[in-house]
This record gives structure tokens, sequence and C-alpha cells, in this order.
């Protein structure tokens, strides 16, 4: 699938992701991930905006809506846990392979497994906006989709459901917090003509002649 090939150990250091290859003479490394300055801080201003409007939104609407406010009790909270243990079991894996998807499909793509979660290693050579797109696409398809479709869906559910829905939507947005981060750094500090890629846990680019 894709060249997509899933690996049984757990991931637990960044030199089991390596795959050896030379670093090229002219690669850069793109601002450091994990400072607080370049991405962490960026990365929680936009998810909360993010979050925030959403769920304004959405909150707006269903108390103006002709739905009664859904009771907050036992079977509320044992719902909410049953679709976050689901969103929790499967959609990482998802959110993983989308990431994956993205890449070229000649690019060899290695799922890896965590304590908790998932996580995808290519060391494909993209362009700026190619890695832009992989990076938001899990966000796109598994939160802004399933919050329009919320939207177009809400006279047809009972208030609990819509609740709950509404939750877990905007628990998948807070989920792609590192990559609503990744993004800001690489369209920030990654020249527009340059390719991108990984080593390891870091992102790199090499500037080139493309015309973007």
């Amino acid at each position: 699938m894709r060249n997509i090939k899933f690996n049984k150990e757990i991931l637990k250091d960044e030199a089991q992701l390596k795959s050896g290859r030379k670093l090229p003479n002219d690669a850069v490394e793109v601002m450091q991930m994990g400072t607080l300055l370049h991405q962490i801080i960026p990365a929680v201003l936009f998810t909360s905006i993010i979050i925030t409007t959403a769920g304004w939104f959405g909150t707006f609407l269903l108390k103006h809506s002709d739905k009664p406010a859904p009771e907050m009790d036992i079977f509320f909270a044992l719902k909410l846990m049953v679709i976050f243990a689901i969103y929790f079991m499967i959609f990482p894996y998802i959110h993983e392979l989308i990431h994956g998807m993205c890449y070229p499909s000649q690019a060899v793509k290695n799922v890896w497994k965590r304590p908790t979660s998932f996580f995808v290693y290519c060391e494909a050579q993209v362009s700026k906006k190619r890695m832009i797109v992989i990076l938001i696409m899990p966000l796109f398809l598994l939160a802004v989709i399933p919050y329009i479709a919320w939207l177009w869906l809400l006279p047809e559910l009972s208030a609990t459901m819509a609740y709950i829905l509404l939750i877990a939507d905007l628990y998948i947005v807070f989920t792609c917090i590192s990559d609503i981060g990744a993004v800001w750094v690489i369209a920030k500090y990654v020249p527009r003509n340059a390719e991108v890629f990984s080593r390891g846990f870091k992102f790199y680019y090499r500037k080139t002649n493309r015309r973007s």
C-alpha cells in the first residue's frame, strides 16, 4: 500500500529512525522543532483559536436550535468515554497513515509503534508546499471535513450525540497540535523554492531552482 511498511518494534529512540544515509552538504536544518518560541507557542495559539472558534460556533448553534439540552448524567459520560476510547485506539493510526499516503508513492514510509500512539517516518525530499500538505492533511480529513458534516447533519442528530461528536471533533483538532506547529515552522523558516526532508526527528531543507 503505497510502499508503507509497518514496524513491529516500539519506537524508543531517534537512532531507530535513521537509515544511515549521508546528510547532503547543502542541507540546512530547519529552526529547531522543539523550541518554545518557534513551535510550541504558535502551535498552542493556533490550535486554541481553532478549537475556541469551532467550539463557540457549534455551541451557539446548539443553544439556538430546538434541541433540548442533554442531561449531563452518568449515561452521557459513559457515551463520551466510549467515543473517546474508539478515537484513542483508531484515530492515531489513521492519522499517521494519512501522513504516509501523502508522500510520493515510490518513497519508503515506515509506521512505528509508540507506547500510546503511532509515528510515520519518511526521508523523501519533497517541496515545501507538499510537506505542508503532508502535515496538515490529517487535520483537514479527520477534523475539518467531519466538522462540516456535523454542521450539515446537526438537524438530524440528537442533542446528546451532537454534543458528543462536537467534543470528539475538537479533541481531534487538539491531537494535531504538533502538526500545526510544524506547519508554522516550515512555512516561516523554509525558503519558498526549497525542498524539505527528515532525518530523525529533525527537518532539513535544500534550496532548488524549482519555481513554486
